[in-house]
């Protein structure tokens, strides 16, 4: 009812706009002219300034909605080539052979808070509808991640190597020690069953021992735990301990690859 009221409003100011302009050609006396004017001035201004506003609402909500695209196919590409820099370094990586791999993207994060928790698992967007399996090595570049522990057809839930479920073989690299790493729950693990005899040095690597069934499901070998950052050595003990840390902070992980054998 407001709109169909302007609109009357304004076809009544065009109205005597063109008579005072027809009047005015005509020589009619510019008393008569003035006192229209006068009358009809705030009219217009009014009139104007709403239609005025009403025009500028809508040409900023086209250009919010403009913008708003365009900030969408912004993230989309950034996304993306986010993305394409993941697959590109990871194919990079000597071993494990590319044709082995297959990318899957991170979907969840279960039970983690950030800055209050420490992810245990994460969720994948692969299944066994895509050729994957329970016990499947998943990794990034040359870092191992973890392992699928549970599957459905379209998705995949894997344990972190920081899970306090997951036990792995692994050797050191400056001096091939060999031990067991388990994982302790809140991004941390230790290295034990490391014989005292066994030279331990901060800094050094620890890489999986490899322990691949004839399926090609497992951890091959030669992939990055993480790195020894203490070590607990005392004499009368039968083994040492470590603490490694991962080189991976599995939080910002948002593309991995799961390793599905050399068959």
């Amino acid at each position: 009812m407001l709109k169909k009221s302007k609109i009357t409003v304004f076809l009544i100011v065009i109205f005597l706009t063109f008579l005072i302009i027809l009047l005015s050609n005509f020589g009619i006396t510019n008393g008569i002219t003035s006192f229209f004017s006068r009358i009809l001035f705030p009219i217009q201004k009014s009139f104007y300034q709403s239609f005025g506003l009403l025009f500028n609402n809508q040409e900023n909500l086209k250009l919010t909605e403009e913008n708003l695209d365009f900030l969408k196919i912004k993230t989309d590409l950034e996304k993306l080539e986010k993305d394409n820099y993941a697959l590109r370094d990871q194919f990079s990586v000597q071993k494990p052979e590319a044709q082995n791999l297959l990318p899957a993207k991170v979907i969840g994060f279960p039970s983690f808070i950030p800055n209050v928790s420490y992810p245990e698992n994460l969720i994948l967007d692969k299944g066994l509808d895509d050729g994957l399996k329970v016990g499947n090595a998943v990794l990034y570049k040359d870092n191992l991640v973890g392992k699928i522990t549970r599957i459905d057809s379209s998705k995949s839930i894997v344990s972190l190597i920081t899970n306090p479920n997951m036990t792995l073989a692994v050797k050191t690299g400056s001096k091939n020690a060999i031990g067991l790493v388990k994982g302790l729950g809140g991004g941390e693990m230790i290295l034990g069953n490391v014989l005292l005899s066994e030279p331990l040095k901060n800094s050094d690597i620890v890489f999986t021992k490899g322990d691949l069934n004839i399926d090609g499901v497992g951890f091959p070998p030669d992939l990055i735990v993480g790195k020894i950052i203490s070590i607990d050595k005392n004499p009368s003990a039968l083994f040492q301990n470590a603490e490694v840390k991962s080189m991976l902070d599995f939080t910002k992980l948002n593309i991995v690859f799961v390793y599905k054998g050399s068959r």
